[in-house]
């Protein structure tokens, strides 16, 4: 341990702090024993500036000071933090906290939807985005390994990644609670003759998906499956997201065995499993489920059929994935790798339309969307979807409705 033959603790705790938050590149802080801030390393917005480092450092590791390994913590807006007791003797002497990091990047949507649930001032947007923009990506591997590094430099002592994953979880004796929920399960189903629906009206849709087949797709999931789905989650609308998300897993697997190229099938999924999260509403999910379905099998069909350039599969998945973003020609033409004559003409020529429609015309599908599905403004679908403003928006969304998004929201039959 590096404190141990030394008596000027404070300049080692300094010392390490400084070292760790150079190499990380995350804010490191030393808290003493009675939680006071006595050290911080950090990079101008690395503070949320919702709340500041007592309250979270207070909320997330108060009740902690007993652990002899590293402890991981998030926070309700996405943060991650790390922390490592310090102990001589085993005399507690404060704790090392590193963060906030973050396992991806927080998107503008994401923030968003950060002051829609908190209820926040607008006016701390440009303040959030900065702040999110300044935190360094780490996933929660590499998390876990940065908190190792750290412990060792502390205490000369490895421990394993699995461990510390394994400490961290709020969940014990997590493979006998496994079997006993398991036994119950199987036990209650068979008391009530009520069985998981068969695993061939399964491969029947999905094969459906795999070659292309929209009328077969239609008729599986119009037939009864005789059993029911299983329980994935105790919350009846966390469980039907969950059931939904492992059939579009297994459909986008369907649809790449069917020629699909991989990244465009990820991408897809990505989009709807996205798109899923936002809808508080058990019948709009199943609506998305079977749109999805439908979604991989039409791409595959057209794969087979139409026979289209594997650049506007590409630019169409790519438009799907960031319709929340301001595309341009520009963006989907680095992204390819193509000039932007070239693209357009090419775009043109293989869906009839131009390029700037088919984006519009997809921005106003997911404004339907979210008008009908949600309860966000109209002037804030305006904003996600970075329309120019909102008499641009309802120009465009009547080009392709014939209505106002207004109307169309109030309409009982749409």
């Amino acid at each position: 341990m590096i404190f141990q033959n030394n008596t000027n603790i404070y300049e080692e705790i300094k010392f390490i702090s400084k070292m760790m938050f150079d190499i990380l590149k995350i804010p490191v802080y030393f808290l003493d024993e009675s939680n006071n801030l006595i050290i911080s390393f950090e990079q101008k917005y690395n503070n949320n500036p919702l709340s500041n480092n007592k309250e979270i450092f207070t909320k997330l590791f108060l009740n902690e000071n007993s652990c002899n390994f590293p402890i991981i913590k998030s926070t309700k807006c996405l943060e991650n933090y790390f922390s490592i007791n310090l102990k001589i003797n085993n005399n507690f002497l404060g704790k090392f906290v590193v963060g906030p990091s973050v396992f991806s990047p927080v998107n503008e949507e994401t923030i968003n939807k950060i002051i829609l649930v908190n209820n926040i001032q607008l006016n701390y947007k440009i303040n959030l985005i900065k702040f999110y923009s300044s935190l360094k990506e780490m996933d929660y591997l590499l998390l876990v390994n940065a908190s190792l590094l750290f412990y060792y430099c502390i205490y000369n002592k490895m421990l394993q990644p699995s461990t510390v994953i394994e400490k961290n979880s709020s969940i014990k004796n997590l493979e006998q609670k496994i079997k006993n929920s398991n036994d119950k399960i199987f036990l209650e189903n068979r008391q009530n003759t009520l069985f998981h629906h068969s695993l061939q009206y399964e491969k029947n849709i999905f094969k459906c998906i795999q070659k292309g087949d929209s009328e077969g797709l239609l008729s599986c999931i119009n037939a009864n499956p005789q059993g029911k789905p299983g329980m994935l989650s105790i919350n009846p609308l966390r469980n039907k997201k969950n059931l939904v998300i492992c059939v579009i897993t297994l459909a986008t697997r369907a649809a790449m065995d069917g020629g699909l190229d991989a990244e465009l099938a990820y991408s897809l999924s990505d989009a709807y499993i996205q798109n899923l999260e936002r809808i508080e509403s058990i019948p709009e999910i199943e609506n998305l489920k079977n749109k999805a379905l439908f979604a991989f099998a039409d791409k595959v069909h057209k794969l087979r059929e139409f026979k289209y350039p594997k650049n506007i599969f590409l630019c169409q998945n790519y438009i799907s994935k960031h319709l929340y973003d301001d595309i341009t020609l520009s963006h989907i033409s680095n992204f390819l790798g193509l000039s932007k004559k070239y693209l357009s003409s090419l775009f043109s020529k293989s869906m009839g339309i131009t390029l700037t429609e088919y984006i519009q015309k997809q921005k106003i599908e997911e404004a339907k969307f979210l008008l009908t599905s949600t309860n966000y403004s109209i002037i804030a679908i305006c904003e996600f979807l970075k329309f120019h403003d909102q008499s641009h928006f309802t120009k465009i969304f009547k080009k392709f409705t014939g209505l106002t998004p207004k109307k169309y929201k109030d309409s009982p039959t749409l």
